[in-house]
């Protein structure tokens, strides 16, 4: 790593040390000072001290509420919302589609985690598999699916959650705001994302994969979370072509939010 990497990374510790408002206030303003480079460098870093992954204790965000501080509340809000300055960076970084960031899949839940083993991948994570020594298995991230997936694993952490009114917790807000942003009702009212770009998708590939009883398993079956003729119709696609359609375009960061 650089140098200049890593001042952005010392920065981003003293910032992390700050209380929620400076903490907020200096993040964005590394991000909208350093290099492009660096920022892909520190993304992990980031999300893994917001969302309390690996050793990080995060930000609980589950316990910051209107009610208990409500300046708190609204810089988090904004600073986490859909067209916020983090979100703002995982945009302009999806525009590099080779990007790719590794996601242990063990942190999946398990459910997730037991189909995938078993052989039946679904179709979101066809050619998101990669196998390292010992067995272990990586899922290869886009860095908007990247941003998703620590936004949601955060909630495996959580125990005992008292949210007695969900419009006045952080989390569920910010859970409404991305549903309504990236799924909604109207194809009229799809974000704007800026110099977005489809992720490329390259042809599909059967790898095998051995279930926990050491059986082997190719040509694993497929499923998603969209209608079925819209998933066979893009498997199909995926096959014939390396770039992803106009209907996946619209609709892969829906498909990202809901995985």
């Amino acid at each position: 790593m650089t140098t200049t990497g890593n001042s952005v990374l010392s920065r981003l510790q003293l910032a992390y040390s700050r209380p929620l408002l400076q903490r907020c206030n200096e993040i964005e303003n590394i991000i909208h000072s350093a290099g492009t480079q660096e920022l892909k460098n520190a993304l992990p870093s980031i999300l893994s001290n917001i969302f309390g992954f690996g050793s990080e204790v995060g930000w609980q965000l589950h316990s910051i509420s209107r009610g208990y501080n409500l300046q708190e509340f609204e810089c988090a809000r904004r600073f986490l919302g859909s067209e916020g300055p983090l979100l703002s960076l995982v945009y302009n970084l999806q525009t590099d589609v080779t990007l790719m960031y590794e996601f242990p899949l063990h942190h999946i839940p398990g459910p997730s985690k037991q189909i995938i083993e078993e052989g039946n991948i679904p179709y979101f994570y066809i050619n998101k598999l990669q196998t390292q020594g010992y067995g272990s298995h990586l899922i290869l991230l886009s860095a908007f699916e990247y941003y998703m997936f620590h936004f949601a694993h955060c909630l495996l952490n959580w125990q005992n959650l008292a949210w007695n009114n969900l419009t006045d917790n952080l989390f569920p807000c910010l859970l409404d705001d991305y549903l309504n942003y990236f799924l909604p009702l109207n194809k009229s009212t799809l974000p704007p994302v800026p110099h977005q770009q489809s992720p490329i998708r390259s042809p599909v590939i059967h790898s095998k994969m051995c279930s926990p009883g050491g059986k082997t398993t190719t040509s694993p079956r497929t499923f998603g979370l969209l209608k079925a003729s819209f998933i066979a119709s893009q498997k199909q696609h995926s096959q014939n072509s390396s770039v992803l359609g106009q209907s996946e375009a619209e609709v892969w960061r829906s498909e990202t939010l809901l995985q």
